[in-house]
């Protein structure tokens, strides 16, 4: 390495870049992984190390997924301008190793939704390491959005979560509605309509764990709002209600609210127009 750059000028012929003989500082395997990732978009991704004689060289591998294929020629034309991309972000990121990397993309395909995919590979000069790559983040499926009737259970599904380091430990999902459970595949019963944001956290035997999120929408039972619903007026506003049916429990359906002092109204109907007979109770709960 010394004798190539001593003999620089003698050169008239480039047999390496010229940021290969410049001195860069250091910047690990795992750093140069841990930076691909950030970028975005890439999936799958793998490092190796190789060394010579002379530099050491990092190779990054992964999966890049596009959007809906257009074709098999442009779909290598945008592929072509998100490498680009990708180059002129590491060169961003300012580590002077980086000017040295280069990237190429192989195996043209499709996935599940038609949407085109490559594997996409970066290669680029690597500082002294001792080629360690720390333990990649699990991969999280939560597999939504949901979607159920209050008062019902609905499946919730882990499937297709993984990681690379052994296996995943635990599962920790959060519903949203202050419930918890540490189970794979759990079934949750909301008991109020609703939107709620659902989060699955997975940790892996190596402590590495990440994070998904998806919706679950909640609507009103349906033996409920297709026999008889009701709307809650105040006295003085008989067009705009103030409540409405939001809690279920069996066959009951209900509303909690908090109201000043005076004259309300309660609207009861049948959502199919036929009769039916119901009970009607206001209790105070506080």
């Amino acid at each position: 390495m010394g004798k190539l750059y001593n003999d620089y000028d003698k050169f008239t012929i480039p047999l390496i870049s010229d940021d290969y003989i410049k001195e860069h500082s250091n910047r690990s395997l795992q750093e140069v992984k841990r930076d691909i990732e950030s970028l975005g978009g890439i999936t799958d991704i793998k490092a190796t190390e190789s060394k010579s004689q002379f530099f050491n060289t990092f190779e990054v591998r992964g999966t890049y997924t596009g959007e809906y294929y257009h074709g098999e020629l442009i779909d290598i034309q945008k592929m072509s301008e998100v490498a680009n991309n990708y180059l002129k972000a590491l060169d961003e990121k300012g580590w002077s190793g980086y000017k040295t990397t280069t990237s190429y993309f192989v195996n043209w395909r499709l996935d599940e939704n038609y949407h085109y995919q490559f594997d996409i590979v970066f290669r680029g000069y690597l500082s002294e390491s001792n080629g360690s790559v720390e333990p990649s983040k699990p991969v999280v499926q939560i597999n939504g959005p949901y979607s159920g009737e209050a008062g019902k259970a609905i499946n919730f599904s882990s499937e297709g979560s993984k990681t690379e380091n052994g296996n995943i430990a635990k599962y920790e999902w959060n519903f949203g509605d202050n419930k918890t459970s540490n189970q794979k595949n759990p079934t949750h019963v909301y008991t109020k309509e609703g939107e709620y944001t659902v989060t699955l956290k997975v940790v892996d035997d190596m402590g590495m764990e990440a994070i998904n999120t998806t919706k679950v929408k909640i609507s009103l039972n349906k033996s409920q709002s297709d026999n008889l619903t009701y709307l809650l007026y105040k006295d003085g506003d008989l067009v705009n209600y103030i409540s409405y049916p939001k809690y279920v429990s069996g066959d009951v359906s209900y509303c909690e609210e908090t109201l000043e002092k005076g004259k309300y109204y309660i609207l009861v109907y049948s959502g199919n127009d036929k009769k039916a007979n119901y009970d009607l109770t206001w209790e105070k709960i506080k």
